[in-house]
């Protein structure tokens, strides 16, 4: 069974904090073109990144930390196995997250 977490901001930016550990990471980077980009890999680390166009991250084992989605963009995680949201995790006012295995 497919199960699904949709997560859309109001007025005041939403903080999620929840606590794991990962120790990889992909390289820091500012995400902010103007189409969809994807990431996939068995084990995903998803770490330092600012994310302002709709971006999906999926995988095996999905580990996130210190992400922001902003700009009106929905950023998409997918793990099979596992998904670990790690502080500081914010999605901005008007910006959408989703969470699916």
């Amino acid at each position: 069974m497919k199960k699904k977490f949709i997560l859309l901001t109001s007025s005041l930016a939403f903080i999620l904090a929840m606590v794991g550990c990962s120790s990889e990471n992909i390289e820091d980077d500012t995400l902010s073109t103007g189409s969809t980009s994807s990431l996939t890999r068995a084990s995903t680390g998803f770490s330092d990144q600012t994310v302002s166009s709709d971006q999906t991250v999926s995988g095996t084992d999905v580990v996130v930390t210190n992400v922001t989605v902003t700009n009106g963009a929905k950023l998409t995680l997918i793990g099979t196995n596992s998904v670990t949201i790690n502080k500081p995790f914010t999605v901005n006012s008007g910006s959408q997250f989703e969470m699916s295995n």
